[in-house]
């Protein structure tokens, strides 16, 4: 920076700076001392204006004082005045309340950063203890012999365990993820392979475990209150392809050159696919809901990213080259540590100004030159280069460095670099300034771990919004909504068919054997034993040791060849309707057709064979029933698939759009270290894969770098040349030469911003959502025991699982389901049964059918009302339509209650027919018998006289 343009800059901050205190000055009159401080602001303004006077007094301006100011500690005061645009809050309702979110944050989690800090401090130790001075090695990369004199000979690896604080920094770097794979192995050279177990075990607790319970910390105290939506975005991004393209076309020769960066726009076409599918549009509306409150936390970034690069440009602009190249490695001992250390002309020795014969620099002036390392280095004819492509030697290349380390990619060799640094032009000293590490740990403790992860927050808490609103479930009260996750789960049971045992006495012998625990168990152990047994071989070993493992897995693959044998000769056909059995036909039929191979044509086909024979591993699953957790585990993927999908479909539009992008604007950049002939921009496949690749943060800056750069000769924008690499690829081609493109830098953060930080958070609310659907509550509304329950009871009165059994069955079905589904070993009685079906309200299909999911879901209703009390006007989830339409049955407008009323109605009148019947039957015969006939001639009855009286 010029002389000149510092001093006007100083001149202005203590113009500011004044300023500031006049304007805490009058507060203070104005308000009083009592309402000033009531005011939260008002305080962190006094506290930063105070610093700023502090940082005056102890460092005067230049014009102010004849001395230099001082670059020392008391002159990182002056970082404490940019905190000042943190007033910019008290207009500012969204960054307030997001700046209040953060404060609810910190006050949480420093309980965190205590077991944080204990973590690191124990793990730490324990390195100190078993991998301290183990890691030196000799030019050959081999550890030194433990001697007197050859061991403090050895080269030591940046990253180890020799000092308290640098074990303290790998530590950090470990859970970070940053090339923790080359720690260990380095470890490993030095201490044998066991020294793996203490990286393992870092990575898992200190990586998978606190790292994600730091998350967790902090999207609990995350709220988001802006319920703005933007909308026709998709529309502006189409028109503006199209404006694009016209441009593109218009134009010729060389009058749009300079706009030929605009081609790539042109790839935002398939965009256009989105609002073709409904799930699609879902992902982008949330996306687009989610702009304001990612710009807020964006803001707050750049702003911690602004205060991080104005300290580091403060002292380490100018510092990240050294001296390199042939030159340089060809130097003696003594002039590398006169590079290092350079003196003046005067004090030179003879032998010492020898170095500078047949130079430009022979007897240079004392008053005109500037002895640095960068000086001496030129006059050597060495390189003076970058030690790392990053840089702090203004505040954009500071900002940009601190956003490619909030992502933890290429963190460490810029902390290296700032260790080893010695001043501006002078040469790096390993170790200068351990201080650095500690600077650069807070900032991915602030910057990366805190800041950056908000936008996890925002993400997920826009996806839950949209989720909610569009899902029509913000009306319903919580426990309706544990209704309807309890509906979805009983519909995702379906009947289980069991098998009948054969009748021939072999068969049903065998399958009698083959259904018992010990036999599963045998088959279990025995692949278990395979898959260790397979997984022992290893380059080198001795021919007996492969031949009894080769004799070993023949007697395995006999053993699951006579399984599948047995299964098939006792269930016969029905034995290929398990999916398993299907699955272990397959590597049965696989292990024997390799064998069958071999023993004929000699081609060795077994590492296939062996490959599929692995699989049967995942046969383990099927002994996890028991295990909750894991079946949340597994409920939680099965969940989440769907919305993955749309997800990934996103997230592949976005890459096909950034590598076609990529193909218009970097193919024909040369190749160098990082863009090489496996990873480059030169077609589609190979551009796909280079960012699928940056996508998951590998490496992603040093291609950035790569591709900004350019190579001594290149040429801009190369004409096609038939001759030349990459327009026609074969042997001898000449190497394609393009200048990079300072484009490169925007092509990179926008495409890390939007598919690291953004997609694929959005995966993570996902698989969040999926998981809390899975385990919606600590106690959900029903056992997923029942279910399995209701599964067996329902297989004994349907042994085919046809999913329909005669309504009467339905009796039987009540009587042996234990409470709170059925009445089993309750008092029971037939007027309760027709209540309870006249509860359960259960379809009819036609023939007097009844089906299994309308069964389960009456019961399981009936069950969560008598749990936690009406639903309200929720009623049962319609059927599926792509199940309903598979059914075979046609669904009737009656019930199965209607069913047993009209059966109990026609019971009655028959009984009551019956009765009629048997008593006119009865009074018919008393009738016959009153009016039966004599039997023989009657008698003649005598005439009688009467005689009256007066």
């Amino acid at each position: 920076m010029p002389a000149a343009m510092d001093a006007n800059l100083e001149m202005v901050n203590f113009a500011l700076s004044c300023i500031f205190v006049v304007e805490m000055v009058m507060k203070m009159f104005g308000l009083g001392l009592r309402l000033y401080a009531r005011d939260r602001f008002n305080l962190f303004d006094a506290f930063i204006v105070t610093m700023g006077l502090l940082e005056t007094i102890a460092s005067p301006p230049s014009f102010m004082s004849k001395n230099q100011p001082k670059k020392g500690a008391v002159s990182a005061l002056r970082s404490f005045r940019l905190f000042r645009v943190f007033k910019l809050a008290r207009d500012w309702k969204s960054l307030r309340e997001l700046l209040e979110m953060i404060a609810r944050a910190v006050a949480s989690i420093t309980n965190f950063a205590v077991l944080l800090f204990l973590f690191i401090y124990i793990y730490a130790l324990i390195g100190v203890q078993f991998f301290g001075n183990t890691m030196r090695f000799d030019v050959d990369g081999y550890p030194t012999p433990f001697t007197l004199e050859g061991f403090w000979d050895g080269t030591v690896p940046r990253n180890n365990f020799d000092t308290l604080l640098w074990a303290v920094v790998t530590v950090f770097q470990v859970i970070t993820g940053e090339n923790w794979n080359e720690i260990m192995y380095d470890t490993i050279r030095g201490n044998g392979k066991f020294a793996c177990i203490y990286f393992i075990t870092l990575v898992v607790l200190g990586n998978f475990v606190l790292m994600n319970l730091f998350l967790a910390l902090l999207l609990d105290n995350f709220g988001a209150d802006d319920e703005e939506q933007i909308k026709e975005k998709q529309e502006e991004t189409k028109k503006l392809a199209a404006k694009m393209s016209v441009m593109k076309s218009s134009g010729k020769g060389k009058s749009l050159k300079s706009l030929r960066s605009l081609r790539g726009l042109r790839t935002f076409r398939p965009l256009r696919m989105i609002s073709r599918r409904p799930g699609l549009k879902l992902v982008v509306n949330a996306l687009f809901e989610a702009i304001p409150e990612v710009l807020n936390v964006l803001f707050v970034c750049m702003l911690f990213f602004l205060i991080f690069s104005i300290v580091a440009v403060n002292y380490l602009k100018g510092t990240f080259n050294a001296c390199s190249g042939d030159v340089f490695d060809a130097l003696s001992d003594a002039q590398v540590a006169f590079l290092v250390s350079p003196t003046k002309w005067a004090t030179l020795n003879d032998f010492q100004r020898s170095w500078f014969a047949n130079t430009s620099c022979a007897g240079f002036s004392n008053d005109t030159i500037s002895m640095t390392s960068q000086y001496v280095c030129g006059c050597w004819g060495a390189d003076w280069e970058p030690v790392v492509p990053q840089n702090f030697n203004n505040v954009g290349m500071a900002m940009l460095t601190f956003f490619e380390i909030s992502t933890t990619e290429g963190w460490a060799s810029v902390m290296v670099a700032a260790i080893d640094s010695n001043g501006i032009g002078m040469q790096p000293i390993r170790d200068n300034n351990m201080n650095w590490a500690l600077f650069f740990v807070a900032f991915i403790m602030v910057g990366s771990f805190f800041v950056v992860n908000l936008f996890v927050g925002v993400i997920i808490d826009n996806f839950n919004r949209m989720k909610a609103a569009l899902g029509g479930d913000f009306m319903l009260t919580p426990e309706q909504k544990k209704w309807i996750e309890a509906q979805k789960a009983a519909s995702r049971v379906g009947p289980v068919r069991i098998m009948k045992p054969p009748q021939h006495p072999l068969r049903r012998f065998l399958f009698y054997a083959v259904k018992a625990k010990r036999f599963e168990w045998f088959i279990m152990i025995c692949i278990i034993v395979n898959t260790f047994l397979m997984a022992g071989q290893y380059f080198g070993e001795s021919t007996m040791q492969a031949y009894v493992i080769n004799i070993v897995n023949e007697f395995f693959a006999a053993v699951f060849t006579v399984e599948a044998v047995i299964k098939l000769t006792a269930f016969s056909w029905e034995y290929f309707e398990d999916q398993w059995n299907q699955f272990d036909f397959f590597v049965v039929l696989g292990t024997l057709l390799s064998v069958i191979v071999e023993m004929f044509t000699g081609a060795s086909v077994r590492s296939l064979a062996m490959l599929v024979r692995v699989f049967r591993v995942t046969r383990i699953l099927r002994l996890v029933k028991a295990s909750k957790s894991i079946r949340q585990i597994l409920l939680t993927l099965y969940i989440a698939l769907p919305g993955l999908s749309n997800i990934t479909s996103i997230l592949f539009l976005m890459l096909f759009i950034y590598s076609t992008m990529g193909v218009q604007l970097f193919a024909k950049i040369a190749l160098n270290d990082n863009i090489d002939s496996h990873a480059n921009f030169r077609d589609f496949g190979k551009a796909f894969l280079l960012l699928l690749r940056s996508a998951t943060g590998e490496a992603w800056d040093t291609c950035m770098h790569d591709l900004a750069s350019s190579t001594p000769g290149c040429v801009d924008d190369p004409p096609y040349n038939p001759m030349m690499c990459g327009f026609n690829d074969f042997d001898g081609c000449i190497p394609l030469n393009g200048c990079g493109s300072p484009i490169a830098f925007a092509f990179f953060c926008s495409f890390t911003l939007l598919v690291t930080y953004v997609m694929l958070n959005l995966t993570i609310a996902v698989i969040l959502e999926g998981f809390s659907l899975s385990h919606e509550d600590e106690e959900p509304l029903f056992d997923q025991d029942l279910l399995e329950e209701f599964q067996v009871k329902w297989a004994d009165i349907d042994p085919k699982a046809t999913g329909f059994v005669k309504v009467d069955m339905i009796l039987q079905l009540v009587n042996t389901l234990k409470p709170p589904l059925g009445r089993y070993g309750m008092p029971f009685s037939m007027s309760y049964f027709f209540k309870f079906m006249r509860q359960l309200e259960v379809p009819l299909y036609e023939g007097e059918y009844i089906h299994f999911r309308d069964v389960l879901l009456a019961m399981t209703r009936e069950m969560v009302k008598g749990l936690t009390g009406d639903v309200g006007t929720i009623t049962q989830m319609p059927a599926d339509q792509d199940s309903a339409g598979l059914m075979s049955k046609r669904r009737i407008d009656f019930f199965a209650h209607q069913y047993f009323g009209a059966c109990r109605i026609q019971r009655q009148v028959a009984q009551w027919l019956q009765i009629k019947r048997r008593l006119e039957k009865k009074y018919m015969e008393e009738y016959k018998n009153k009016i039966k006939k004599p039997s023989g001639r009657p008698k003649k009855q005598r005439d009688a006289r009467v005689f009256t009286i007066g």
